[in-house]
């Protein structure tokens, strides 16, 4: 399977509304995405904006990036962290340039929507803190079984259920149309809230997939929304979860483990 993800952040502009931490959350869901409970992705079908572009360049770039997506890739993931999300009352972002995109740039180009399997995940934030190095570690030893699971078998099954299921769009923001997102002392409300649940639950799930006779178990991103919209109470966010198209739920969390495939 021919997977891409894409990882933007926008981090403003310094003196103005510039929040340096941007990167750290953005590293916080790429080392996520490559851990064996994430997808195992590997870096060659991550994609990251290079370091020079200015504000004409950077949206060529983008551009290119989401053509070339649409055309070679069976399955993509989009997350985009920073300024936007729900701006002014319209579905924009804004790229770390300063150029204001519509949101609707990362759905699906015309004649490939009915093929298109992707998940698009906007975590929209104003001022953030990110998650420390300490933390990361914490999680990465978490996300990988503590050593335990193969990380070939964990990718294998991950692609078997994006297979199986049908084409169509799976868009995730962290805040409800036209309000703003909060911050936090180590990141997002969304961020948190995300991470907190996935720290909490993926030990179980990893315990679950032991106990099944096949050593398979997943969730897409709805079997854990209720959990992550709970840790977002208290700022009085509501994320929002849109789908568009066919059957199946693309997953987040996915452990196959091997020692069991031959018994």
């Amino acid at each position: 399977m021919r997977r891409k993800l894409l990882l933007l952040g926008n981090p403003g502009i310094v003196g103005q509304n510039y929040v340096p931490s941007v990167p750290a959350v953005v590293r916080r869901y790429k080392e996520y995405f490559k851990s064996e409970v994430g997808g195992y992705w590997t870096d060659d079908e991550i994609i990251e904006e290079p370091d020079g572009y200015d504000i004409s360049s950077e949206e060529t770039w983008l551009t290119f990036q989401l053509v070339d997506i649409q055309k070679n890739a069976d399955y993509s993931i989009i997350l985009f962290v920073g300024h936007g999300g729900a701006y002014h009352g319209k579905d924009l972002i804004e790229l770390s340039k300063g150029k204001i995109i519509p949101l609707s740039c990362f759905l699906p180009l015309k004649g490939y929507e009915d093929i298109t399997k992707r998940t698009i995940i906007v975590d929209a934030c104003r001022s953030l803190v990110g998650g420390t190095s300490e933390q990361l570690i914490l999680e990465s030893k978490s996300f990988s079984g503590n050593g335990q699971l193969m990380g070939e078998s964990c990718r294998e099954y991950y692609n078997q259920l994006i297979e199986n299921c049908e084409p169509h769009i799976e868009l995730i923001q962290s805040t409800l149309y036209g309000s703003v997102a909060n911050s936090t002392e180590r990141g997002t409300a969304f961020s948190d809230a995300l991470f907190s649940e996935l720290n909490a639950q993926v030990p179980l799930w990893n315990d679950f997939a032991m106990q099944d006779r096949c050593g398979q178990f997943s969730n897409g991103f709805t079997d854990i929304l209720l959990g992550v919209q709970k840790g977002m109470v208290a700022y009085n966010q509501v994320p929002q979860y849109s789908r568009y198209g066919g059957n199946g739920d693309f997953p987040i969390y996915a452990v196959w483990r091997a020692v069991d495939r031959f018994l």
